[in-house]
């Protein structure tokens, strides 16, 4: 029987064409193996072909899992020894004056030069109060030039409360000395006394003098505009010589003192020294 047509057939996988054969792998369908629990007929689980497709079954993945980590494990090293710790210094508290009870406050002393131009104003000096209440590190900060030493010089003797416990240490502080010029002017007593117009030498009493008494007479004395002692007060000095020393000072005169160019009253102190012949 003749055909008009190649004949081509299937035979055991392989494949003739035109009286040529080739040899090709057989197509061998499979199912993939079951999950764990799951039945083989469960949807999902397995697939099957189509007779006379050429498409290869589909099989579902398996769940993606997170890759292993590739950085081993660092073991966790634990030591024996206690932790050492370095000393801290001693706590400095940002404190302002007013925060601190001040125990000793001393008034400034003007200086000559600057009372005498009439100078005034306000030093602020910055400094360190220690633990005990005392002052350290002392610097003026603002205020007239003139005035600033003295200022230092003042907020020197300030002396504070002591700190409480050892908790609380060192503190910083501004202190703030005012210069004003009102009433008399406070003037050093060796630079009035080179301003003595006219003085007396002191009577002797005679029972301090018997009794053998000598020493010096410190007096407070306020000086009037015209350079006439107007008050005089005793500060120190042995009693049996004090009233001698106040009868003289009292005849006292000095050149009145200028304050910007003006006359002002001038409270210094005199000292009046006898001595035994």
């Amino acid at each position: 029987m003749r055909f008009s047509a190649v004949l081509g057939f299937l035979v055991a996988g392989t494949a003739v064409t035109f009286g040529q054969t080739t040899t090709q792998p057989a197509v061998v369908w499979s199912k993939p193996p079951a999950a764990s629990g799951t039945s083989n007929s469960s949807v999902g689980s397995s697939a099957s072909a189509s007779p006379g497709s050429n498409t290869a079954p589909y099989a579902v993945p398996p769940a993606r899992q997170a890759p292993p980590s590739t950085i081993p494990a660092q073991p966790r090293a634990y030591s024996n020894t206690a932790p050492s710790y370095a000393a801290a210094p001693a706590p400095v508290m940002a404190a302002p004056a007013s925060h601190w009870l001040v125990m000793k406050q001393v008034a400034p002393v003007y200086p000559v030069e600057a009372e005498a131009a009439g100078i005034e104003g306000t030093v602020v000096v910055r400094g360190i109060v220690k633990a005990d209440g005392t002052l350290r590190d002392l610097q003026a900060v603002s205020g007239p030039a003139e005035l600033q030493q003295a200022g230092v010089d003042a907020a020197a003797q300030y002396v504070y409360a002591p700190a409480y416990g050892s908790g609380r240490g060192e503190a910083p502080t501004m202190i703030s000395v005012n210069f004003h010029l009102e009433g008399p002017a406070r003037v050093p007593a060796d630079v009035m006394a080179g301003r003595i117009a006219k003085s007396y030498i002191p009577t002797y009493p005679a029972a301090a003098q018997a009794a053998g008494v000598a020493g010096t007479v410190r007096l407070d004395t306020l000086i009037g505009r015209q350079g006439q002692v107007e008050d005089v007060k005793v500060v120190s000095g042995p009693e049996m010589l004090r009233d001698a020393a106040v009868d003289t000072v009292k005849h006292w005169t000095y050149t009145p003192y200028l304050r910007n160019g003006v006359d002002v009253e001038v409270r210094t102190q005199v000292v009046v020294t006898f001595r035994l012949p």
